[in-house]
């Protein structure tokens, strides 16, 4: 299968929090603490972790990890009071059952120096460090922070035709207000990013449309 479409379409807002009470107060400050971890069934979850804490010079092995399946056991584990620290994506659902539960949740802030978005991607190479905005569905932000983002991709058979795929590259590209009444996540497509080089070659139909439009592939 080859890559087309919306790489970088809907970028996936993910941190690390700990309680509102917390003294932990930069990812610096987690080094001997318990983490979630593991994620045997969520695999790409331990990589986004293992990115994070590299942005302060960390590894698990500076950690407590505590073995979880998944991110909705670690955000369990988090309200049972098992970790002090634990990730998810920022708005989540369970994310706001956490801070009620505990009686506030507060995320933290990875910096945005040259040094933390060199670590990141050295250990998640298509993640990327952003600034994410207090909105009123995102539990536990109460000011902005730098945090880290990585793209959502589609694939498509490398045997499928290259005028399907380079139509359904400019539905995507091109339908952002109908795609986003579907699928709310859609209000944060970026169509100059959807180029993006991760390292896969793009089919042919996607490349066809991005040149049409005069789109750059974005490195």
């Amino acid at each position: 299968a080859t890559v087309w479409g919306w790489i970088g379409a809907i970028p996936l807002v993910t941190g690390l929090f700990v309680r509102a009470d917390s003294p932990i107060k930069s990812v610096k400050d987690l080094k001997g603490k318990r983490i979630a971890y593991g994620f045997t069934s969520q695999e790409i979850i331990k990589t986004t972790v293992d990115a994070m804490l590299a942005t302060a010079g960390l590894t698990i092995a500076d950690m407590q990890p505590v073995l979880v399946p998944n991110l909705i056991r670690g955000v369990e584990e988090f309200m049972a009071g098992r970790v002090d620290v634990t990730t998810f994506a920022l708005g989540g659902a369970k994310t706001q059952e956490a801070d009620a539960a505990v009686g506030g949740i507060r995320w933290l802030d990875l910096g945005n120096e040259p040094a933390a978005q060199e670590a990141l991607s050295k250990v998640f190479r298509t993640s990327y460090i952003g600034k994410a905005e207090p909105r009123p569905n995102i539990a536990g932000l109460k000011e902005p922070i730098h945090t880290m983002l990585y793209d959502y991709t589609i694939f498509a058979n490398a045997d499928m035709p290259a005028d399907k795929v380079k139509a359904l590259t400019g539905v995507i590209a091109e339908q952002k207000v109908a795609l986003a009444a579907a699928m709310p996540a859609f209000n944060a497509m970026r169509p100059e990013r959807n180029y993006k080089d991760v390292g896969v070659p793009f089919h042919d139909g996607a490349i066809a449309y991005y040149k049409e439009k005069g789109i750059q592939p974005v490195k």
